[in-house]
């Protein structure tokens, strides 16, 4: 499998890759069966993330929903994590800003730890602030490193006057650099909703490995992270990680701006058909919606040029109803 040339997930791709075991029936379109013993059970094939070199799962399990106020307990958690490891999904995603989710995550993932590929956000822009946050996250996650750390949303109020600052030595990639060589960091990345153009010094710093903006057939049309910030990162041969692959609104607390039914499948089809993707950040409620993803993936189609067409058209009128809904400036 080479990370060069996967702009989406083939079938000769995910037949080989390592652990995979998914049959080529399952991959023409055969319904995942839930009833199905979990020794036959079809898992989630791997991606290398970039120049890393890292295997990673095509579905990154995000836990922005692991909130008490959105009806999540910590016995969900545990219950959603169990059912991801089994399925191959082996990469996860949280940050302090997700309310309950870190100290929901510790208990869950603890008996899983050594399968999983932790990654976890840092915002304080200061060189201090990046330690505090770091062991906030080791103490609630209960775990003594992650694979993956990243600086999280480059477009924040706090990085837009300060970016030489944030990438100098007394800032956050500075603290990260320094807990990568203590192993407490296994790479660094960074990840932005809005504010594209902010992103780009970032990407400069050969310490940053991989780059995780917001991307969908919708806010194409609004960020175009796609050009602006996924294209140079795909050059530099970072891992690229989808989020915001079906929406998802700023308030986590409303249910805006988030794609379903049609426009679901659409969306997923549109983030594997990314150059040089390595996993998909879908955020996930409920047991349901994961066994969705992962069979939405498995049972992936490419789009006809047609349907690519009428996507696009369809992406730009949605971009006019939604505005900017991951904030200001687009640019």
């Amino acid at each position: 499998m080479s990370h060069e040339k996967p702009n989406l997930i083939s079938r000769r791709d995910v037949l080989r890759t390592t652990g995979a075991s998914i049959s080529y029936a399952l991959l023409g379109g055969c319904v995942h069966n839930a009833a199905v013993a979990q020794s036959e059970r079809k898992k989630v094939p791997t991606r290398i993330l970039g120049r890393t070199g890292v295997p990673i799962s095509y579905i990154t399990l995000g836990t922005g929903h692991f909130r008490a106020n959105l009806g999540i307990t910590p016995d969900d958690v545990r219950d959603m994590v169990d059912r991801s490891v089994e399925l191959g999904v082996t990469s996860i995603d949280t940050a302090l800003n997700y309310e309950e989710a870190a100290e929901y995550l510790g208990p869950a993932i603890k008996p899983h730890r050594d399968k999983i590929f932790l990654a976890t956000k840092i915002e304080d822009p200061t060189y201090d602030g990046c330690w505090r946050q770091l062991r906030e996250n080791i103490k609630k996650l209960q775990t003594d490193h992650f694979e993956l750390v990243y600086i999280h949303d480059v477009g924040l109020e706090g990085y837009k006057s300060e970016v030489e600052d944030v990438l100098g030595p007394k800032g956050m990639l500075a603290a990260m650099v320094e807990a990568k060589k203590q192993g407490i960091i296994g790479h660094i990345g960074c990840s932005a909703h809005f504010f594209p153009s902010r992103f780009l010094p970032f990407l400069e710093r050969d310490e940053i490995e991989v780059a995780m903006p917001a991307v969908n057939f919708v806010v194409k049309h609004s960020y175009n992270f796609e050009d602006r910030v996924w294209a140079p990162a795909k050059k530099k041969k970072l891992g690229l990680i989808a989020m915001k692959i079906l929406g998802g609104p700023a308030d986590w607390t409303k249910g805006t701006a988030r794609l379903t039914g049609q426009d679901y499948e659409s969306a997923m089809r549109y983030a594997i058909e990314l150059p040089g993707i390595s996993s998909l950040n879908i955020g996930v409620r409920n047991l349901a919606e994961l066994d969705q993803a992962v069979e939405t993936v498995l049972n992936y189609k490419p789009f006809t040029d047609q349907e690519r067409k009428e996507l696009d058209a369809k992406g730009k009128e949605m971009a006019k109803a939604w505005g900017p809904v991951y904030g200001e400036p687009t640019s």
